[in-house]
């Protein structure tokens, strides 16, 4: 008898568990914009993603919007108190200080930073979690490697000396040896904003860190800004990037790496995956290898998600956001590598990559002061790549943005 009342109650409480769960989903309702920056996939997978959780959760609406401009559209939103219920968070232009007024906390989420990578990245300076990023990418260089077939290439560069032979071999075989989609510029961060060719040849962690106390943004260290910038230059010079270099931009990217006529690109994992399944190249013709001479793999967070504060349903929009992350989903369907720390990540590329055997380094956070440095001197690094690339007179662009970075240290009196 005392083993039967022993059940009875634990299935009485089991169903009053249930009870509440169900209870608890359908108490979600109203209508929320989830904001994203794939604007080539945001009115079918993506809402896909969104109606399959609208039928687990009836009365709730969830509208996919797709931007190409994130940052600038994001920045006048947020000044304009009219951001997306999901919104992305521009990491680059706010500090941990600026997080509380602009978005919800998440900490009621439960997760901590043993379950997710770069955790800490999305945390404000009173301590709580603010946003998080469902994907990264290792960062490296994608080949075609067809490409590398047709102009003879047996293997991968290791040196830069190596990647110099490459380029000049692809160019003798009339393929472009590296994209930049200079124009669109985000797509230049490799060269120099990205932080993560200094890092990855340096090996240094602190890297950041000893640049908001240099007095200089260029200087002679070695692996450093004008170090890697001056690889991107000599490499325009050589003619290894597009002809027409103003002119270039992401569409025709695409399009000519899927034709042939472009051999690499510079940035992460996440490109050949994203072109294998969005733009039909063969998986076989996927590769990946580290950045030449590098000393380590550098991974980097994708964007960050967070709930606007002005959202009119809270509860909602962080279900949303939740069941993003849950198992790796919002990853799986992008096909991208996923940041929960339980999950491994099959993607076409990746094996090569990490047969390199090269230790593996999170991309250290952003200072503050490194983003209050930038901001004060109105310094944009990819434009400052971009206008490096393109002019005649090198050292009076150095000179330009030194004298900008010394004004604005002094300014904030750093």
């Amino acid at each position: 008898m005392k083993r039967f009342l022993l059940l009875l109650m634990v299935c009485t409480l089991t169903l009053s568990m249930f009870a509440v769960s169900a209870a608890s989903a359908q108490e979600l309702s109203g209508k929320i914009v989830w904001v994203t920056n794939r604007t080539d996939i945001a009115d079918t997978l993506l809402t896909d993603m969104a109606n399959d959780f609208m039928a687990l959760h009836p009365g709730t609406t969830v509208e996919v919007e797709g931007i190409k401009d994130v940052e600038q559209t994001m920045l006048t939103r947020m000044a304009a108190n009219e951001m997306p219920d999901v919104s992305l968070m521009i990491t680059s232009k706010l500090t941990k200080s600026d997080f509380a007024n602009y978005f919800l906390p998440l900490d009621d989420l439960g997760y901590t930073a043993d379950d997710f990578y770069f955790y800490d990245y999305g945390v404000g300076d009173d301590g709580k979690l603010y946003g998080i990023t469902p994907d990264m990418y290792t960062n490296c260089v994608f080949y075609n490697r067809a490409t590398f077939e047709i102009a003879g290439i047996e293997s991968v560069p290791r040196t830069l000396e190596e990647l110099d032979a490459v380029c000049q071999k692809l160019l003798e075989a009339g393929i472009i040896p590296m994209a930049t989609s200079f124009r669109d510029s985000w797509p230049l961060r490799g060269w120099l904003s990205g932080y993560y060719t200094q890092i990855g040849m340096s090996g240094n962690a602190d890297f950041l860190n000893e640049l908001v106390q240099s007095d200089l943004l260029f200087d002679d260290t070695e692996f450093g800004n004008l170090y890697t910038l001056n690889i991107a230059r000599d490499f325009a010079l050589k003619g290894y990037f597009e002809p027409e270099l103003a002119a270039a931009n992401w569409d025709n990217q695409r399009r000519d790496v899927l034709n042939n006529d472009i051999a690499m690109f510079y940035d992460g994992a996440w490109y050949g995956p994203q072109l294998v399944s969005t733009s039909g190249l063969p998986v076989e013709d996927c590769g990946a290898f580290p950045f030449p001479g590098a000393k380590v793999l550098t991974v980097s967070p994708n964007w960050f998600y967070g709930v606007a504060k002005n959202t009119k349903y809270p509860e909602l929009a962080k279900a949303f956001l939740q069941y993003m992350l849950e198992d790796g989903r919002y990853a799986t369907i992008l096909e991208v590598e996923c940041t929960n720390k339980d999950i491994l990540s099959d993607l076409p590329g990746l094996e090569e990559l990490y047969s390199f055997g090269l230790p593996v380094m999170e991309m250290p956070n952003v200072p503050a002061e490194l983003i209050d440095i930038l901001n004060k001197g109105l310094i944009s690094l990819d434009s400052v790549t971009q206008e490096y690339l393109l002019t005649s007179d090198p050292q009076s662009i150095i000179d330009k943005y030194n004298d900008k970075w010394q004004q604005a240290k002094e300014d904030l009196g750093l």
